[in-house]
């Protein structure tokens, strides 16, 4: 029961992953359309929310990176508050 669980939480980790790429790549496309014009309000508040989700993503990544350490990340997503999520894991769900 408690393999099932942790490899539901690896799953939904990884598609939260793959979404914070995607916006990434979107934040990267928007700073260089700065170069050559004005980003719009809405576009500013994308990029800035997109760079702090970056910042909170880091200790995941962090986890991912070390050998084994990958099952620490349901604990993780059971003990931290959600406000230390990236926004892509509650569109995740």
């Amino acid at each position: 029961m408690r393999v099932n669980l942790i490899i539901i939480y690896l799953k939904r980790f990884g598609v939260a992953l793959v979404v914070e790429y995607r916006e990434s790549v979107e934040m990267l496309c928007l700073i260089v359309r700065h170069l050559w014009r004005p980003l719009s309000p809405e576009e500013s508040l994308r990029v800035r929310r997109q760079a702090i989700d970056l910042l909170k993503i880091l200790p995941f990544l962090i986890l991912v990176i070390i050998p084994g350490k990958i099952i620490i990340v349901p604990v993780m997503l059971r003990l931290l508050p959600r406000s230390a999520y990236p926004s892509a894991f509650f569109e995740a769900d």
